[in-house]
């Protein structure tokens, strides 16, 4: 009889191919990033958006993205307020709009890298679209973050100035009783190369023409502008002397008030900006208050305005 032998089988992973997902509905939105032909450090974006419904029609399609500050610019043949294609500010925005069934929409456009870093960076990020069908709920995707090997096209980063150790422009003042003026060294300021300036035109109404007039510029920037979480941080503030002046009055009216023409264009400020802050629209509001005083300079006058007793006997004294 022939004998029987127990074959003892290993468990083994068949090694099938992948099956691919085939999508029966929604929109998707595919991101490509590849260097320009004969053009150093340049780049062409292409973003496409395809509807995978084959029965119904995707409506109010936007696709929104970033790119990290002063990293890309010159976007090509685009203007920036494309009704299709935003590229100003932080989050520019594509709008692909209607995408019919099995419809598919393509854009596309090239970019100077200007950024500092080289080898691999940041291209892309906070990529989000959104789109609804009929009868139902808007639906929002999300796409991973871009990254981008630029090769060497990094530019050299700038000397880094030993400047904030010791706080030079933190410098602390001690203001005696009756005293207006300080006289201290020099300040050094290192120029970042970075900033706005927001001039203010100033047009006092119905300011006496015989009488010295001070106005305070006061600076606050807005947050949240038109909301109901709207708030203003102070900014800066100045305060200009405008001297008297001769007055004759246009309309034959009296010369004792309302017809001063005194006005003043110098009044600037010097906004500061930083990467976050260098592309961005900042809202700003500026609030004035004016008073009269005497005729005399005021530093000629110091202890006459202050209502300090020890500087007006002091002043007395003097004056025995």
């Amino acid at each position: 009889m022939e004998e029987l032998k127990v074959i003892s089988l290993e468990d083994e992973r068949l090694d099938l191919p992948e099956v691919e997902e085939v999508l029966t509905t929604g929109v998707v939105v595919t991101v490509g990033i590849e260097p320009v032909e004969e053009k150093d450090c340049r780049f062409k974006f292409t973003f496409t958006a395809k509807n995978y419904d084959a029965q119904n029609t995707a409506k109010l399609g936007k696709f929104f993205f970033r790119m990290p500050p002063n990293t890309f610019t010159n976007f090509g043949d685009f203007v920036p307020n494309d009704n299709d294609l935003k590229l100003n500010g932080t989050e520019k925005m594509w709008t692909f709009g209607e995408l019919g069934s099995g419809e598919e929409k393509t854009v596309s456009f090239e970019a100077d890298y200007v950024g500092q870093d080289t080898g691999i960076i940041l291209a892309l990020d906070g990529m989000k679209y959104k789109y609804k069908y009929d009868k139902q709920s808007v639906t929002w995707g999300t796409i991973q973050d871009k990254r981008l090997d630029v090769g060497e096209c990094g530019g050299e980063p700038p000397v880094e100035q030993d400047c904030c150790e010791e706080c030079p422009t933190c410098n602390e003042y001690t203001v005696e009783p009756c005293e207006h003026k300080i006289a201290e060294e020099p300040i050094p300021v290192v120029i970042q190369s970075r900033g706005r300036r927001l001039s203010v035109h100033l047009a006092p109404e119905m300011a006496c023409p015989n009488k010295t007039l001070n106005v305070g510029v006061f600076l606050y920037e807005v947050k949240n502008p038109g909301t109901t979480a709207e708030y203003e941080i102070p900014y800066a503030y100045k305060v200009v002397q405008l001297p008297p002046r001769d007055c004759e009055c246009e309309n034959g009216g009296s010369c004792q008030c309302g017809c001063d023409t005194r006005s003043c264009n110098c009044v600037d400020f010097e906004i500061a900006d930083d990467e976050s802050t260098a592309c961005e629209t900042r809202t700003f509001r500026v609030k004035t208050k004016a008073n009269y005083v005497s005729d005399q300079d005021m530093f000629a006058c110091p202890c006459t305005n202050g209502g300090c007793p020890q500087c007006e006997a002091e002043e007395a004294e003097e004056e025995a």
